[in-house]
């Protein structure tokens, strides 16, 4: 599964000020791995995406019906707008490559509309 979302913010946050934030969202992804009976599993890994500042987590956490599964999770910033993108697929499925793949496929063509 491959979601894609959009939030507005409160702040602005840029690549001058994305550090502020880390703290803050790095516990975020925490308690979103905590909820979904999980934990992190790396980062936060700084990245830039369509010229904009974010940051990257890799989490692993168990579904309601007992499935455990991987996510990449990454927080992209343009002012205040945040956009949120989540990669997850069972571990140790066989199209796990696959969908790997096709998150930094994601990432790596992911423009916004002028």
């Amino acid at each position: 599964m491959v979601t894609l979302a959009a939030y507005h913010l409160s702040v602005a946050i840029s690549p001058k000020n994305i550090a502020r934030y880390k703290q803050a969202i790095t516990a975020a992804t925490a308690q979103l791995a905590a909820q979904l009976h999980g934990r992190l599993e790396s980062g936060p890994v700084r990245v830039n995406v369509a010229h904009m500042p974010g940051y990257r987590f890799e989490l692993v956490a168990t579904l309601s019906d007992g499935t455990p599964i991987r996510s990449r999770v990454v927080y992209i910033f343009k002012k205040q707008t945040e956009y949120f993108l989540n990669c997850q697929h069972p571990q140790d499925d066989p199209l796990s490559a696959d969908i790997e793949t096709g998150c930094s496929l994601v990432m790596r063509s992911f423009r916004l509309a002028k």
